[in-house]
């Protein structure tokens, strides 16, 4: 194979397992999974569109399950708030139609989004007054961001590592990321195998564990703050800052998210 996995430059990758025509293997050195070969542009371009639901369900499905978004929005925004008291500028990267930029306007953010659907966006617009628009991360201001978001985002990417390092370029010094994805070493993934949902390319392309996560953002000039809270369904969320960032995990805290990862593990299987 001629591909370089994106995490350790290693080029000896095991085959796990097909999914339609796509096959996935694991780097045999840090353990990523991922697609191989990855697909082009055009190929994912082409799957989306011809897989996309009608922009009015999409629509009318959030609108249906608003309140339990509303609820797990205001957990969210509770949580930023206690970390950074300063309530500043805030983005969320693939904001869809804006319903946490709109609930975290609310709450007294300077709150953006930015996201390629631009039904979605001028929906969102209309509908919630929300600023969102379908900026690139290259056309925002370097260092501005306080709190930057990406939901359910880092599985899709195709240039993970350059990706972030655009994100860790428009957060400010003292800045955070809250970002949460699928958890390939969870209890999901070891119970269901080849069946797990999260393995859905081209949708899908890398599937990350806490381990490899780790080393991603290290790469992106980023490093893990914390773990907020206890993930009994599956996945994994984390606070990200700069890498010169003064503040650290400390080392009780660490091997207490250690445990309870571990914990829950034990717990579902």
């Amino acid at each position: 194979m001629g591909t370089a996995c994106i995490l350790c430059n290693n080029r000896a990758f095991t085959k796990k397992f097909s999914k339609g025509p796509w096959d996935i293997v694991e780097c045999d050195h840090c353990g990523l999974k991922f697609v191989d070969p990855l697909p082009t542009e055009e190929v994912i371009e082409e799957f989306y569109n011809k897989h996309k639901q009608p922009t009015q369900e999409r629509i009318e499905i959030y609108l249906k399950t608003r309140a339990s978004r509303d609820r797990r929005d205001q957990r969210k925004l509770k949580l930023l708030e206690k970390i950074q008291k300063n309530k500043g500028q805030l983005l969320d990267i693939g904001c869809g139609m804006g319903l946490f930029v709109k609930n975290a306007a609310d709450h007294g953010w300077k709150a953006q989004g930015v996201d390629l659907d631009r039904e979605m966006i001028d929906f969102g617009k209309k509908t919630f007054g929300a600023n969102l628009s379908c900026s690139m991360l290259s056309e925002l201001p370097e260092g501005h961001f306080d709190v930057i978001t990406m939901f359910n985002l880092i599985d899709h990417l195709q240039t993970p590592v350059s990706f972030l390092k655009e994100v860790e370029r428009i957060l400010k010094p003292n800045g955070i990321i809250y970002t949460n994805l699928h958890d390939a070493g969870g209890w999901k993934a070891r119970k269901y195998q080849a069946d797990w949902s999260a393995y859905c390319p081209p949708m899908h392309l890398y599937y990350y564990t806490p381990l490899n996560l780790e080393l991603l953002v290290n790469k992106s000039g980023l490093k893990v703050l914390m773990v907020p809270g206890i993930n009994l369904k599956e996945g994994i969320k984390v606070i990200l800052v700069k890498k010169d960032d003064p503040r650290q995990v400390s080392v009780l805290r660490k091997k207490f998210e250690d445990s309870v990862y571990a914990s829950v593990q034990m717990l579902k299987l």
